[in-house]
């Protein structure tokens, strides 16, 4: 592979580029401080003003999110998988339709 085309396949953590109006709860109290990142491929956002690091067909997708203390994610639903790897504090994540079904905290 040339280096050009290997330089386009490399996005380093402090060139991410945010998208705080990535989805609808974005607009709303409480899930308004939420900076979501796509990575490789389109992702779900539902923002035109998201960015895509690498735009390159990969067929997967690879996203982030950064959100503060207290900063809520509205439940949602995937017809795929969706993977969570914490980097950095406490996370507490639930799931059914009514988030109640279960709950797991990761740090």
């Amino acid at each position: 592979m040339p280096m050009t085309d290997l330089n386009d396949r490399i996005v380093r953590y402090g060139e991410l580029k945010p998208c705080k109006t990535a989805f609808i709860d974005a607009h709303t109290p409480g899930s308004d401080q939420k900076e979501n990142f796509t990575i490789i491929g389109g992702g779900v956002s539902e923002s035109p003003d998201q960015h895509v690091h690498i735009n390159l067909p990969h067929g997967f997708n690879i996203g982030a999110a950064g959100q503060p203390p207290k900063c809520r994610n509205s439940l949602h639903v995937h017809r795929t998988a969706e993977v969570f790897f914490v980097l950095s504090s406490r996370w507490r994540f639930f799931w059914g339709r009514w988030g109640t079904a279960g709950e797991v905290v990761l740090d």
